[in-house]
């Protein structure tokens, strides 16, 4: 028999369940009502005889029995045919038949009252009732120990508390069943929304469900899809979940070479493969700059739009709802929202967001108000969402904890405890003369403990390490924000940079309105320039790097000139110089991998007929780290750049060039998602005519092999298409003809638009009204 703890339900969710069971069970229709007027109604049916069903969700049979005394006057008064009890405690005979004897002769039988062990058994004899409820079976012990033991590759292990906490807030809504069906589809999805809609709580609410059915190793995937190509095992069922995938690398503009094109084969892969599942996370608006910028994101990627404009009133009231409830707010808080009428300015206001809702309950900011003054110090945080944030920073935090706050802006959207210490060090030590503050093991751990779980999240990897980040994307945006109003602070930033990808990603030019950035004006563009070519040595590429991404110093050099390239632009003459002077200490190096091939090559483009570079020197030493269609591009550049040495390197050199073309090629082997086999050999064509057109090579084979198979999959296509209509060759499909003249076809639809108008009318004050009295309830 099942073993639910049915505490992890809120009281309405408790009353659906047990609506749905008893239906079931009774073989009859359940209407039902809020508290309402404190009525006492909970569930009824009327046919012949009143049947009143109350369901209480209690912790202990003390407190049940307790408000049971309570519900007695208002059975009385309703004076029902039959009165059945459901409840989340566990009874015993003696308590069953105490209550029994309470309520006659309302209750006529032990057997009308349902304990924790009858629901089970019930649950039991209808299991189709738990796939409303997937947040019951989710937290049954089993499952839960089940999702704990389960094997987490590059992540925290799953921390029982914490997921139970997760799974009582959760409302399983439209959006979590069209994601479950496009992963049934595709075997992956992408949930995309707006900031704070609930885009990885719903990602994660998938993972758990997943792990809880098979034997699923979770990967999580922080910084770049290489990683997935690396952890993927042919041999086990494995669910990779990349979170907020774009926001990391597109949005701070760091997107690495051909990283769109790899998440592109990477979903190919997931869906050719048999025990794979694929999750995506990313805001909307990136998304869309995405397509934008690269036009291999245009395809129609199966996508979960989870988005506020899905969420229906009664959705989002039951987030309020199930917020206010765990969280145990004070009913007189509750009441006054209900009573001046801001429950509704709530649930429609044009900023509704579960992680402001999350905000203000859990941080138990209602505690320094009076319930009457609550309402309008809620409606303030919807109308400006900076507020928590603000009055944290500036009131109930130490000068550290700013600093470290401020610090890990420039430092990336996650940092090991090590490094952010070492930026905190650089920091205070540039910014000697404004702060009288310094810092050692004992004061950094007290701040790190004073901010966690409000302002930042500390997590401990696999490695034993330390991981720090903001605990949410909003508190990064707030102080995006804030220091764009305080040049000084800006300055301070800026002069303290140690991380050079991550400081560049979150900074922008002023003109350039991105609300997401830290803005630089003129002045400030300069002190970023002479900052980083003052310490270029000494700055580091990133604050983290992939166990996987080996590079060489060599590598390094380049990757960090070719991020100041694209920061600053290439026709910068300050830069240009800059680049000239690094990239002749290096060029002739053996060092240089296919880490940073192709932004090397790129790099040595811009300086046409320059004869301080040996092109068929340096084509000779790295030439053959050229492998993937999409690296011939840079190729190409040199050629343009350097045609006479170019062209003296192929002659003298014709089987090692025929060698990595003939590579390349063999590596054109993929499908695109979602496309038909003939798109994806239509696309391979393009490419191998590129690689005849741009690069002097002999194709022509392949593409007649291509041309040929297309060929036959065309004649295929056409004889499916003709066997579909000859099927009923002799079906007649006669007209629809109408037989209402003009005005009497205008008038009837007239009179059901009418009507339609007025039945949705009488919805929507029903629905009103019942959300109303499903915020009494808490009373």
């Amino acid at each position: 028999m099942k073993n639910y703890d049915f505490q992890i339900l809120s009281p309405f969710e408790f009353e659906m369940l047990s609506r749905d069971l008893l239906q079931l069970h009774l073989n009859i229709h359940l209407e039902s009502f809020g508290e309402g007027a404190d009525q006492g109604i909970d569930l009824r049916h009327s046919n012949g005889e009143i049947l009143i069903v109350q369901a209480k969700r209690y912790k202990t049979y003390k407190s049940l029995a307790s408000n049971l005394k309570g519900e007695l006057k208002k059975a009385e008064k309703l004076n029902p045919e039959r009165y059945i009890l459901t409840t989340s405690v566990s009874l015993t005979p003696g308590n069953k038949e105490e209550i029994k004897k309470l309520f006659q002769p309302y209750i006529k039988s032990s057997e009308d009252i349902f304990g924790r062990e009858d629901l089970n058994n019930l649950l039991t004899q209808f299991p189709e009732v738990e796939d409303n409820f997937n947040k019951l079976w989710l937290s049954s012990t089993d499952i839960l120990k089940k999702i704990f033991n389960r094997q987490v590759i590059n992540q925290t292990k799953f921390v029982l508390d914490e997921i139970k906490e997760k799974i009582k807030v959760y409302v399983q809504n439209d959006s979590y069943a069209e994601a479950t069906s496009i992963i049934n589809s595709n075997k992956y999805v992408i949930i995309s929304g707006p900031p704070g809609i609930g885009k990885t709580t719903m990602a994660e609410m998938l993972v758990f469900d997943l792990l809880a059915q098979s034997d699923y190793e979770f990967v999580f995937l922080a910084d770049s899809i290489d990683d997935g190509f690396k952890l993927f095992d042919e041999d086990k069922e494995q669910i990779f979940l990349f979170d907020d995938f774009l926001g990391r690398n597109f949005l701070q503009n760091s997107i690495a070479n051909n990283e769109e094109k790899n998440i592109i084969r990477f979903i190919n892969k997931i869906q050719k493969s048999s025990n794979k599942v694929l999750i995506f996370t990313t805001r909307e608006y990136i998304l869309n700059q995405a397509k934008q910028r690269f036009d291999i994101f245009e395809r129609d990627l199966s996508k979960c739009l989870l988005d506020v404009s899905k969420y229906n009133d009664f959705t989002k009231a039951l987030i309020l709802y199930n917020h206010l409830s765990i969280n145990e707010i004070p009913f007189e808080y509750i009441d006054e929202i209900i009573k001046q009428e801001y429950l509704f300015k709530i649930i429609n206001h044009r900023n509704y967001n579960p992680r402001i809702i999350h905000s203000f309950t859990q941080g138990k900011i209602w505690e320094g108000y009076e319930p009457l003054e609550f309402p309008q110090y809620v409606m303030k945080l919807f109308d400006s969402p900076f507020l928590i944030w603000e009055h944290v920073y500036e009131n109930q935090i130490s000068d550290l904890s700013r600093i470290i706050l401020d610090c890990l802006l420039i430092s990336g959207s996650e940092i090991n405890y090590g490094q952010l210490f070492k930026q905190i060090q650089y920091y205070l030590k540039i910014n000697s003369t404004s702060f009288n503050i310094s810092i050692n093991s004992r004061n950094f751990k007290s701040s790190l403990k004073e901010m966690e779980n409000s302002m930042i999240q500390i997590n401990k990897l696999p490695n034993g390490n330390l991981a720090i980040k903001y605990q949410n994307p909003s508190i990064q945006d707030f102080l995006v924000s804030y220091i764009n109003m305080d040049s000084i602070a800006k300055e301070q930033l800026l002069s303290s940079i140690l991380f050079l990808k991550p400081a560049l990603a979150i900074t922008g030019r002023k003109e350039i309105e991105d609300s997401h950035k830290v803005e630089l004006n003129s002045e400030e563009l300069k002190l970023i320039e002479n900052i980083v070519f003052r310490n270029f040595d000494i700055l580091e590429m990133d604050s983290k790097q992939s166990k996987y991404f080996k590079p060489s110093r060599e590598d390094l050099i380049i990757l960090k000139i070719d991020l100041l390239r694209d920061f600053f632009g290439r026709e910068n003459r300050s830069l240009l110089a800059f680049v000239k002077d690094n990239l002749r200490e290096i060029c002739y190096s053996n060092n240089i991998t296919n880490n940073s091939i192709c932004n090397f090559f790129s790099l040595l483009s811009h300086f046409t007929g320059e004869e301080a570079f040996d092109i068929e020197r340096i084509l000779m030493n790295n030439f053959e780290s050229i492998i993937y269609f999409d690296e011939l591009p840079a190729i190409f550049e040199i050629k343009t750049a350097f045609p006479i040495q170019f062209e003296k390197f192929q002659n003298e050199n014709e089987d090692l060039y025929n060698a990595v073309f003939y590579d390349v090629i063999s590596n054109l082997d993929y499908a695109i998602p979602d496309e038909s086999p003939i798109h994806s050999l239509k696309n391979k064509l393009k490419q191998l005519k590129e690689i005849e057109y741009y690069h002097d090579f002999d194709t022509s084979y392949e593409r007649q092999k291509v041309e040929k198979t297309i060929e036959e999959l065309e004649k295929i296509e056409q004889q499916d298409a003709h066997s579909e209509y000859d099927e009923f060759p002799d079906a007649y499909f006669p007209q629809r003809v109408s037989y209402t003249d003009g005005s009497l076809s205008s008038y009837i639809a007239d009179e059901e638009y009418k009507e339609h108008k007025r039945e949705s009318k009488d919805e929507a004050a029903n629905e009103k009204e019942f959300i109303k009295n499903l915020f009494r309830s808490l009373k």
